[in-house]
C-alpha cells in the first residue's frame, strides 16, 4: 500500500511539471543512459585489450592479433594502434631472426635489445639464450639470467621453463632443484606444457624437492 501511494504521489508530481521541465528531465535521463552504455562498451573493450596484452606477453602473438582484429572490426580505434605496433614489432623480430641466421649477430642483438626495451618477452628470452650459449658474444651467465628474469617478469612461460631447466641440470648455473620447481610451477600455471612435464618429472624422482606441489 505504501509503495502504491508513493508511486501515485510521484506521478502527480510529474503531471504538474511544465513541458519544458519535462523535456529537461528526459534529456538528462537520455544522456545518463547514453554515457552509461558508452562506459560499459569501453569496459568491455578494455578487458579484451588486456586479454590481447596477456596473450602477447605469453608469446601467443597470433591470439593477441586475433583479439585486436575483432576489436578493430567493432570500432575500437585504440586497438588499431596496438595492432599496428604489434605488426611493427613482428617485422623487427623477423629481421632479427634473419640477421642471426646469416651470422650477423651484432644486428640481431641490437634489434632484440630494442624490442626487449619495449617489453617484448620473446626478445628478452632470445637475449637470455644468446648470452647463455655465447652466440656472437662471450658467454655471460649473469647477463643471461638477467634477460631470462626480465622475460619471466613480463609473463613469458617459455622463459620460466628455460631457466628452470638450466637450474635443474646445473649446467653453467648452480644446481637448484627448488628454484627449478618454482619456475616450472609458474610455467605450468601459465599454460606451458613443457614446464608442466618438467615439473612432473622433477617431482616424481628419487629425490623430491621440498617445494613440490
Amino acid at each position: 500500500m505504501l509503495r502504491r501511494a508513493r508511486l501515485q504521489k510521484n506521478l502527480r508530481k510529474l503531471k504538474g511539471l511544465k513541458p519544458m521541465r519535462m523535456n529537461k528531465i528526459f534529456a538528462s535521463l537520455f544522456c545518463a543512459l547514453f554515457f552509461s552504455a558508452g562506459a560499459i562498451a569501453e569496459d568491455n573493450f578494455s578487458a579484451r585489450r588486456d586479454a590481447a596484452d596477456l596473450a602477447y606477453r605469453q608469446g601467443n602473438d597470433e591470439r593477441a592479433m586475433e583479439i585486436l582484429r575483432e576489436l578493430i572490426n567493432e570500432g575500437d580505434d585504440q586497438s588499431q594502434l596496438f595492432f599496428d605496433e604489434m605488426e611493427r614489432r613482428t617485422l623487427l623480430s623477423m629481421e632479427a631472426v634473419s640477421a642471426y641466421q646469416r651470422d650477423d649477430f651484432e644486428t640481431s642483438i641490437r634489434i632484440n635489445k630494442d624490442l626487449a626495451a619495449l617489453g617484448d618477452p620473446i626478445a628478452q628470452n632470445t637475449l637470455g639464450l644468446v648470452y647463455y650459449n655465447g652466440r656472437g658474444v662471450d658467454v655471460d651467465v649473469d647477463e643471461a639470467v638477467k634477460w631470462f628474469n626480465m622475460a619471466i617478469e613480463t609473463g613469458y612461460p617459455r622463459a620460466m621453463t628455460m631457466l628452470g631447466v638450466f637450474y635443474d641440470k646445473g649446467t653453467k648455473l648452480p644446481e637448484d632443484d627448488e628454484r627449478a620447481v618454482e619456475l616450472f610451477i609458474m610455467a605450468a600455471a601459465a599454460g606451458d606444457n613443457v614446464g608442466e612435464k618438467m615439473l612432473q618429472r622433477l617431482c616424481s624422482g628419487e629425490t623430491i624437492p621440498s617445494n613440490c606441489p
